[in-house]
């Protein structure tokens, strides 16, 4: 992932996520970035309750609201069990906006991570 990408997650900057966007010539794929953890930028954003910039991110990448990390975490995964519902709630939001155009995601974005919680679980 790129320093600048990652620190931009971590501090919720939605300024250096347009400008790092802007740079680039394929529409997103530096979104898709990971560290060997395998979390992407949402999963970053999503755990410390990051809103604006989750939502930037998924706007920008919906493919990202279903990414599992090298645990089998989503970003919804992680943002219920930092207890950052707000973060929980938007990907929510995003994911039932989505739902009619992308049924199987419904499934999976709800679903277990391999330690077998899933994020609802966290969420109650």
């Amino acid at each position: 992932m790129d320093p600048r990408l990652h620190k931009a997650a971590v501090q919720g900057n939605t300024a250096s996520l347009a400008a790092l966007l802007g740079e680039e010539q394929g529409g997103g794929k530096i979104l898709n970035s990971t560290p060997p953890q395998g979390h992407t930028a949402l999963h970053l954003a999503a755990g410390l309750g990051r809103v604006a910039f989750a939502e930037a991110a998924a706007a920008e990448h919906g493919d990202l609201l279903v990414a599992r990390n090298d645990q089998g975490d989503t970003p919804l995964h992680l943002a219920a069990r930092a207890g950052k519902m707000a973060v929980a709630d938007m990907l929510i939001t995003f994911i039932t906006m989505a739902g009619p155009c992308w049924p199987e995601v419904s499934v999976r974005f709800l679903s277990s991570s391999f330690n077998s919680s899933s994020p609802v679980e966290y969420r109650v």
